[in-house]
């Protein structure tokens, strides 16, 4: 885990932004940015390049997370995604499962499940290199 891991957080809350932006700080990650909507987070990942986007899925604007997600990783298939979310009902499961997600995190979190979760994701993001070639990133 270093500073070179870049993470784009989507969460309208800003105190639940605030929160993850600091954990993710103290674990030594880079936070490139914070988008409060879908429509914004798309615009972000393109313009910012995250290695790795943290995605609520209730968002302010036309466009949920979930569906965020789904254009997003149309654009950019090599962000990795893990959703935090308060949502953990079926019929939210069933639409994440229509994304590539690598995690999901039911909030609240703590420090431990998301530098465990992170660490995952990274991990998964070296293999796919390893096995496709360079990824620009």
């Amino acid at each position: 885990m270093t500073a070179q891991h870049r993470i784009l957080i989507v969460e309208d809350d800003y105190f639940q932004s605030h929160v993850l932006k600091v954990m993710l700080t103290k674990l030594n990650y880079n936070v490139v940015g914070v988008a409060r909507s879908g429509e914004s987070a798309i615009t972000m990942a393109i313009d910012l390049k995250p290695h790795l986007v943290m995605m609520d899925i209730s968002l302010k604007g036309e466009m949920d997370g979930i569906e965020a997600a789904k254009k997003m990783s149309a654009i950019a298939d090599h962000i990795a995604l893990i959703f935090v979310s308060g949502y953990t009902d079926e019929s939210h499961r069933n639409r994440m499962e229509q994304t590539e997600y690598d995690s999901f995190l039911s909030k609240p979190i703590n420090r431990e499940i998301l530098s465990e979760a992170l660490e995952n994701s990274f991990s998964k993001i070296a293999y796919r290199i390893s096995q496709n070639g360079m990824i620009n990133m």
